[in-house]
């Protein structure tokens, strides 16, 4: 379904060779726009690998969230989880274009990890970073 409608999402399938062995690959995800400059989304794929030392299967969750302030500045969010790595990250992005070939990026990462499996996590790193963007014209 169309991401301009209110209601949107997506099924999804994937199959065939990896490495020395077979993946398997399904998923699914839903997106809410309440208005034009909100949306909200949520998404979870499941991949089944098989290989000659083993099979596993991978569990990722993501959910997101953009607003669009104006036709120059917007937020967005993405949280995501896996099964497999125990880990959980965040990202956080204001962007903003004052004029045409100019932009500015604020970045916020901040990441944790369940090393032993207990559902107690761990910081694993945090930083935050600003950059610029500048389009030279000749």
């Amino acid at each position: 379904m169309g991401n301009q409608r209110k209601i949107s999402g997506r099924i999804t399938t994937r199959f065939g060779d990896y490495y020395n062995g077979k993946r398997w690959q399904r998923g699914a995800g839903l997106n809410w726009r309440p208005t034009r400059n909100y949306d909200i989304g949520v998404n979870y794929t499941e991949t089944e690998i098989d290989l000659p030392a083993g099979n596993f299967t991978v569990r990722l969750f993501t959910l997101n969230t953009r607003i669009a302030f104006s036709s120059t500045l917007s937020w967005s969010n993405l949280l995501q989880y896996d099964n497999v790595s125990e880990v959980m990250g965040f990202n956080s992005r204001l962007h903003w274009i004052p004029q045409a070939g100019r932009q500015a990026f604020l970045v916020f990462n901040y990441g944790l990890q369940d090393f032993d499996k207990d559902n107690t996590f761990v910081s694993t790193g945090a930083d935050i970073s600003l950059k610029f963007n500048y389009t030279f014209r000749f």
